[in-house]
């Protein structure tokens, strides 16, 4: 019987999903028996419509037969859409599955130090996600399973040959790294050899064992350490080594501040701790804080953790029973009892409990290594903090700056600091999901591990649901992306990528495939420069190039996470903003020109016509060559033309044209301009020697905001009454690039002498909706001059610090275009 031939007009053949798998793929020949087994699967289980059957399908991964099903003239157009974009859908989530298996593979690989790569993403079937499974299966179990076998072989000999049981708490730290899979850790283990420091991930550094007598009060546990009736077993597995030169001090300590809590035992107490911990006898100061006490310690920071952003002096709170600290960030509160109180937001609370468990040795009579104190300290200390307290709030670094093993280990730590056991290929997935990109791992972790919901595991299927939430995608988009939202230009680029090329981790595209789609849904004279974005955009956290005029995901799989979400509309908010933007522009250009017309431009002429004056009165009384004074004359007069410019009827329009200019240039020209306008004020430019900083935008509307903030700094840097001139400041250079990228920023600061902005007028300022004038020069000119800024993909701040010259200090980041082809820079 041709089965194929009977099933092929038959508009209800959807009735037999099992039974089209077989005749789509019969493994064999055919089989008469095996074909009508499905058709009674079908009798079975019977099946109502065709979206029951294409449910069914790709429930089974079988998108190849279920797309063919959809397409086929059984169904109404609108429906059978549907079901197409179902299995377009489902086709896609598989892929993404797909590629963080094979990234976890690849990870495994890199750490068995194994060459051979699994099959690239475009050789794996599509049509069938048992297939594409199978092919990544049959790679590990031929090739992958046995080099880390005979890699594991291979380290435990070389342990074996070290002398291990005379070494235990080093040998267990490389057992353990062996078992874990994590053989780069293992070999830098043996390579360093027993020390009292060992590197490498948690699996280094053995946890503490639970303290087992929570319900004895302290003066009884520390009668215990000083030959009291101890418990059985207490004196050989709690109570310190002769050896251990430290834990005396820290019990004495301990008990003198639960006996009389003030700043003297405080003091004491925080000085034994920091000593413990490795970081010696070091001064503390201590501060009364209510009936408490605030002081700090020092020894909890980790060579081995140098993203943790726990401060260098992590506020140490110490108080008598019923006291409690005021909130974080990043703060320990010590209760000298046995029992922690409630928690505080930011604030890590510990008891007595965790000192004895600090000073415990280590094995067969051993004090604990500094190093396995530290780590276990904060272990107890991170899983009671706030992920943004351990990991930092604004993250701005594009990446752990380790070897792709130690970037795994920074993971794995930050798991496990806040109290997460990652289940089976977790750590492996996240790295895959958020590239190691430290805002997205944090912005992650707020997600799955919220503050107070920890969860005390994390396996793949929260991953699974995770990234199945379209509001946590949504949210993590947003948060993820929000240092780039500054920059508009570069969020459309990023946006068309993601929409176009988000679900295919190894695209490559050009800016002229993203430049069609603007061609056909928008139009976006004066609004952007994908050449422009595209050179600034690889300086980020997404994009890299390949090959000549060519860019792909550097994060493949965060890419994906990001376009998960309705990038469309997202897309549509980016085009709205530039829109607002540029007629925000065209607004206070205008504005500025009335000004100018009638104000500005008419006192810069008379500025530069009584200058010209002066000068050639100094002509008339002089005698020989004059050609300083004819220099300046020129100069004076040429800074005039763009005066005349803006003053035509099209001069806000002019203003927005934009293209290549040297930002250095420019600010010479600007100072030497102020320069010779406020003879009582010293004003020093200082340019990095690093190339000619170019930058893409409209040189005039620049111009306008460097000449608004000039003059209120040179306003605000009055002489002094002993007649010392003001001084005001300009440097400009090329902030230095993340490693392995171009250079993306120039920067100009404006600094000057004179009395500084108060916290809330610079508030004030800075607020996009704000309307205040600010007596300190920065009221509406400073609005134009943030607009302006902005309209050039640039942004103005007023750093919190003072400036060197005891006054303002302003900061301006523009981007570079990194060529010299004006707009298609």
């Amino acid at each position: 019987m041709n089965w194929n031939a009977t099933l092929a007009d038959w508009d209800e053949r959807w009735r037999y999903p099992s039974l089209l798998i077989e005749l789509a793929y019969p493994g064999g020949t055919a089989d008469d028996r095996r074909y009508a087994d499905r058709l009674l699967d079908g009798i079975a289980v019977p099946v109502t419509d065709p979206g029951q059957a294409v449910a069914v399908l790709l429930e089974r991964g079988e998108f190849g037969v279920a797309q063919r099903l959809a397409e086929a003239k059984v169904l109404q157009d609108d429906a059978a859409s549907d079901l197409i974009e179902q299995v377009r859908a489902a086709e896609q989530a598989t892929v993404g599955e797909l590629a963080r298996r094979r990234d976890g593979l690849v990870q495994r690989m890199r750490r068995a130090g194994f060459s051979e790569s699994p099959p690239p993403m475009s050789a794996l079937p599509r049509e069938r996600r048992a297939a594409a499974v199978n092919a990544l299966d049959e790679w590990e179990r031929e090739h992958l399973l046995a080099a880390e076998a005979e890699l594991k072989a291979r380290l435990e000999r070389s342990l074996a040959a070290r002398d291990p049981d005379s070494h235990g708490e080093w040998a267990a730290a490389v057992r353990g790294c062996l078992d874990a899979g994590e053989f780069p850790a293992a070999e830098r283990l043996l390579e360093d050899g027993p020390s009292a420091d060992v590197p490498g991930g948690p699996a280094s550094v053995p946890r503490w064992t639970r303290w087992p007598w929570s319900d004895r009060n302290l003066p009884e546990i520390l009668r215990w350490y000083h030959d009291g009736a101890a418990p059985p077993g207490f004196p050989d597995r709690w109570r310190p080594p002769e050896q251990d030169r430290t834990a005396p001090e820290m019990l004495r300590a301990l008990e003198e501040v639960h006996r009389q809590c003030d700043l003297d035992s405080v003091r004491e107490f925080a000085t034994a701790l920091d000593d413990a911990l490795g970081a010696g006898r070091l001064p503390h100061p201590v501060t009364p804080v209510g009936e408490g006490f605030r002081t700090h310690l020092v020894a909890v920071s980790d060579y081995r953790l140098p993203w943790i952003a726990l401060p260098k002096k992590v506020p140490l709170y110490v108080g008598p029973p019923g006291w409690a600290p005021p909130e974080g960030p990043a703060a320990v509160w010590f209760v000298p009892a046995v029992g922690v109180p409630g928690a505080l937001p930011g604030v890590a609370a510990l008891d007595a409990t965790a000192i004895f468990r600090l000073i415990a040795p280590a094995g067969a009579g051993r004090p604990a290594s500094p190093a396995a104190r530290r780590a276990n300290l904060l272990r107890e200390v991170c899983r009671r903090l706030r992920v943004a307290d351990v990991l930092g709030e604004d993250t701005a670094t594009a990446q752990f700056p380790t070897s792709a093993h130690e970037t795994r280990d920074a993971i794995t730590w930050c798991l496990d600091l806040l109290g997460v056991h990652p289940g089976l290929g977790v750590t492996d997935a996240l790295l895959y999901d958020t590239g190691a990109y430290p805002r997205a791992l944090r912005v992650a972790l707020e997600q799955l591990a919220p503050d107070g919901h920890r969860p005390l595991e994390l396996t793949a299927g929260d991953l699974a649901l995770w990234r199945q939430d379209r509001a946590a995608m949504e949210k993590f988009h947003r948060r993820v992306l929000a240092p780039i939202f500054a920059d508009r230009e570069v969020a459309v680029l990023l946006h068309i990528a993601l929409m176009t090329y988000g679900e295919q981790p190894d695209a490559r595209f050009t800016v002229d495939d993203l430049s069609q789609y603007l061609a056909v849904v928008r139009s976006s004279d004066d609004l952007i420069s994908l050449p422009a974005a595209a050179h600034r955009a690889i300086t980020g956290v997404l994009l890299e190039e390949r090959g000549l005029d060519g860019y792909g995901w550097s994060r493949p799989g965060l890419a994906a996470l990001l376009g998960a979400v309705d990038v469309e509309a997202l897309l549509n908010d980016d085009f709205d903003e530039l829109v607002q933007r540029r007629s925000r522009t065209i607004k206070s250009a205008d504005l500025q020109l009335q000004n100018l017309g009638l104000t500005s431009a008419m006192h810069q002429v008379k500025t530069g016509v009584f200058a010209v004056k002066n000068i050639l009165v100094e002509l008339a009384g002089c005698r020989g060559e004059h050609q300083d004074q004819l220099d300046r004359a020129v100069a004076l007069i040429a800074d005039l033309d763009d005066v005349w410019v803006l003053s035509e009827p099209e001069g806000a329009t002019n203003l927005l044209r934009r293209k290549v200019f040297d930002l250095r240039d420019l600010l010479r020209g600007r100072r030497h301009q102020f320069d010779l306008a406020h003879r009582d004020i010293e004003i020093a430019f200082h340019a990095d020697g690093v190339g000619a900083p170019l930058v893409w935008g409209s040189r005039p509307l620049f111009r306008l905001a460097l000449d608004n903030l000039i003059n209120n700094a040179a306003r605000a840097a009055k002489p002094t009454r002993d007649g010392e001139r003001g001084q005001v400041r300009l440097s400009c250079g090329i902030e230095p690039p993340e490693p392995g990228r171009p250079p993306a920023w120039a920067r100009i600061d404006i600094e000057d002498s004179g009395p500084g902005i108060p916290p809330e007028i610079r508030r004030e300022l800075l607020n996009p909706n704000g309307e205040r004038v600010s007596e300190h020069g920065g009221g509406v000119g400073f609005r134009h001059a943030m607009d302006h800024i902005a309209y050039n993909g640039g942004v103005l701040d007023i750093l919190d610090r003072p400036s060197d010259l005891g006054g303002t200090h302003l900061a301006i980041r523009l981007p570079l275009t990194g060529t010299h082809n004006g707009e298609n820079g």
